[in-house]
């Protein structure tokens, strides 16, 4: 009814949306433990879920190959 248009190969929709507000408050260094509880999570574990893969939090533990 809203006439918007949403692309085929793009996902959308509530788990979309917590899995990008977990990984934006992980990439800002908040403990896992704060993140779950406010998601709603009794246990951390379950978080984890949503904090699968970040690239700027990964090319944060890259290795200098010149220092080795």
């Amino acid at each position: 009814m809203a006439h918007i248009s949403m692309p085929q190969n793009k996902k959308f929709g509530m788990h979309s949306l917590r899995h990008t507000y977990a990984t934006s408050l992980m990439e800002r260094h908040v403990p896992i433990e704060e993140i779950a509880q406010l998601m709603g999570h009794v246990d951390p574990t379950t978080t984890a879920i949503y904090l699968k893969s970040s690239l700027n939090l990964l090319k944060e533990c890259t290795l200098n190959i010149d220092n080795l």
